[in-house]
């Protein structure tokens, strides 16, 4: 049987007390205030539609909300109301999902955002939510939990170093459950969280008893009808989500002989839907067959799904005949019906596209819906275009035959040219590496301030003693970019910013070329957040640019000078490591609410979750001892160059001694798993 409930951990007074411009701190007041929120009213001239149980709990445990509709009429509900009364009381909450044998979630919030979460295999692809691991995980469950929970849970004897590694050790033994029974894999979860398992196993039929406090409430008054007319239907685009998104005009790679889904979000707002058509338009070059059209529609709210449980679904298989030959596909979502949301909700549409690619060839697909009505608009979405990769190479210690998903992927993108990009890493040193950094990246970016593109910088910050991490983001013209107020500040320490990132591109268009700014991330005491034994930060200096003749036709750039430019800045900087890649991969690394890896490190067999080796990728000890990516031209600090023979390099590569390393540029591509093999001391996997 299906359970949901959501799991309150009640503050301490002090805590209630600061937040009581937010509302009266009682638990029970908080829940009331939550639903009302949400639209559902205490049942008096309205008949109880429904009810609620609280349970009740001392400061420091869990209050647990069990409704009588189990949740199950509206899943988005339990986060919505999580979200909410987490905010109200500074505190914790839990939502518990244990939809069968195969299938549950676990959701973690703090303070009004969901932080992290475990899901089951099974709901993975459709869970849409921030999880994170490793030292990051720590540094979150000990706020969530509270010192005197999480030292409880950890060993309080135990030094801190002891205890993040023992909490590391369970939650990797509570991530491997996943893949098993759902209730004893959401029992490990719980178990993580100081919350009995058989809270979260109980229905509303069981949760009233002693103390337990009743809501009798009235559902939400829905929107007019009438209103359905008026809805929205947007682009929602997020290439971090959908990467295939930020590739065009560049291609995406696909395997051959097999089937791809592709997926285009779309946001409907302000309204309802009885029925949405949906179209394709698509230029084949090669076999490409589309086999199958289906829609999934989800309660969003905040930028977040709130439920991996779709809230309706459509799907029609595409005859052979018209899925492989006719150039127009249009197909006809009926019935496909959307209630209007309560407010402040919307719903996210996924149209899904299962492509099956033959031998070689590309397609350029594109894609509308039209919603209601036919004389509607159409919405155009996002152009694509795919290129049928075979897997010329595979790195070491990769597997081309690995069932996994995003190992796969890596590979492919291995093998795609589809972004020039260039990476160096540097010790962080403080201003004077910044500024170095920044007269790099202003040579860089001059010849672009002169065309009609814009700039999208996006900024976060290093974490606070409050725990919050600001983000920032802004559209300026590329003319004023560098003269903007702000600009000098991206490259000051004092103004603590972990990551900087510009896009560069059209007003209706995602970005064609870019750079990266980034530093190791720092816990609230400003530490690093790698290696147990510190260290010292690093810095973190890129740029991409799509390898389309269009793209840089408009950026006005000649690769060639860009990246003399960037071999001559390098070599005076004396980096921990750099690389030049051809790949499809626009360069990103770790954030606080995301850990990230190369394609080079996501393609082998390393398993850096497991491991609890995520999040120590950017400190310089790791960095002087393990290579991130092995590319045709790389620069090699002297700590790394140390351990490569440099002599056995030079039968296929030109050699430069550089005053604090190496570099090595290889003379055929041919040649890269030869290149390869002699890195081995310093690839990912060694010791």
């Amino acid at each position: 049987m299906a359970t949901a409930s959501l799991h309150i951990l009640i503050p301490p007074a002090t805590a209630m007390r600061r937040l009581a411009a937010l509302g009266p701190p009682e638990p029970l007041v908080a829940v009331r205030q939550a639903y009302a929120g949400l639209g559902f009213v205490a049942a008096g001239e309205a008949p109880a539609t429904r009810s609620a149980v609280l349970t009740a709990a001392a400061v420091g445990e869990y209050a647990s909300l069990y409704d009588s509709a189990e949740f199950g009429r509206d899943p988005a509900l339990p986060r919505q109301l999580a979200a909410t009364i987490s905010k109200r009381l500074g505190t914790t909450a839990i939502v518990t999902r244990l939809l069968d044998a195969e299938r549950f979630e676990f959701i973690l919030y703090r303070c009004g955002r969901q932080v992290d979460a475990a899901v089951s295999e099974a709901e993975m692809a459709n869970a849409g939510l921030t999880h994170v691991r490793g030292r990051r995980q720590a540094t979150l469950w000990y706020e969530a939990l509270g010192h005197h929970r999480f030292m409880a849970l950890t060993e309080p004897a135990a030094a801190p170093p002891e205890r993040i590694a023992r909490f590391m050790a369970q939650a990797g033994a509570a991530a491997i459950a996943c893949r098993g029974d759902a209730a004893t894999a959401l029992g490990a979860w719980c178990q993580l969280a100081q919350l009995p398992h058989a809270m979260a196993l109980r229905g509303f039929d069981d949760a009233a008893g002693p103390g337990t406090q009743i809501l009798a409430l009235a559902e939400p008054a829905r929107r007019p009808a009438g209103r359905a007319a008026k809805a929205r239907l947007t682009p929602y685009v997020s290439t971090a989500e959908y990467p295939q998104q930020g590739f065009f005009p560049a291609a995406w790679p696909v395997p051959k002989r097999a089937t791809t889904p592709l997926v285009w979000p779309v946001l409907l707002q302000d309204g309802g839907l009885s029925r949405l058509r949906v179209a394709f338009h698509m230029d084949r070059a090669g076999d490409f067959r589309l086999e199958k059209v289906s829609i999934f529609a989800f309660s969003f709210r905040n930028e977040e799904i709130l439920s991996a449980v779709p809230l309706a679904s459509w799907g029609q298989l595409v005859p052979q005949g018209i899925g492989g030959e006719e150039a127009d596909i249009i197909l006809d979502a009926d019935p496909l019906v959307l209630l209007p949301p309560s407010e402040g909700t919307d719903y996210l549409l996924q149209i899904r596209a299962d492509i099956a690619a033959g031998e070689a060839g590309e397609l350029f697909i594109t894609a509308s819906v039209r919603a209601d009505s036919i004389s509607t608009p159409a919405l155009m979405l996002p152009a694509l275009r795919l290129a049928i990769t075979p897997i010329a190479w595979v790195p070491h210690g990769a597997d081309p035959h690995d069932p996994s998903p995003r190992r796969h992927e890596a590979l492919l993108r291995l093998n795609a040219p589809s972004v020039h990009s260039a990476v160096a890493i540097l010790a962080d040193t403080g201003d004077d590496v910044r500024e170095a950094a920044r007269a790099f990246l202003e040579r860089f970016l001059q010849p672009i301030t002169t065309t009609s593109l814009i700039a999208t910088v996006e900024t976060q910050k290093h974490i606070t003693p409050e725990f919050s991490v600001p983000k920032s983001c802004q559209t300026v013209p590329m003319q004023g970019l560098l003269q903007m107020p702000a600009w000098d500040r991206l490259f000051q320490a004092e103004r603590g910013f972990q990551s900087v990132r510009i896009g560069i591109g059209t007003p209706d268009s995602h970005a064609l070329a870019g750079m990266v700014l980034q530093t190791s991330l720092r816990n609230e005491r400003g530490e690093d957040l790698g290696q147990t034994r510190f260290s010292g930060p690093s810095l973190t200096v890129a740029f991409w640019v799509l390898a389309e003749e269009a793209a840089l036709a408009m950026l006005r750039m000649d690769m060639r000078d860009a990246g003399a430019a960037f071999a001559e800045w390098v070599r005076e900087q004396a980096p921990l490591q750099a690389w030049a890649v051809d790949c499809a991969w626009v360069p990103e690394f770790d954030q606080y609410d995301h850990f990230v890896m190369t394609p080079y490190e996501a393609a082998g067999k390393v398993e850096w979750f497991r491991d609890n080796l995520a999040g120590m990728l950017t400190d310089r000890a790791w960095l002087r001892r393990h290579l991130r990516f092995v590319a045709p031209r790389l620069w090699l600090g002297w700590e790394l160059a140390e351990r490569v023979d440099a002599r056995a390099l030079t039968g296929f590569a030109q050699v430069t001694q550089m005053e604090d390393g190496l570099e090595i540029l290889l003379r055929d591509l041919v040649d890269l798993p030869m290149l390869e093999h002699l890195l081995a001391p310093i690839l990912p996997g060694a010791a």
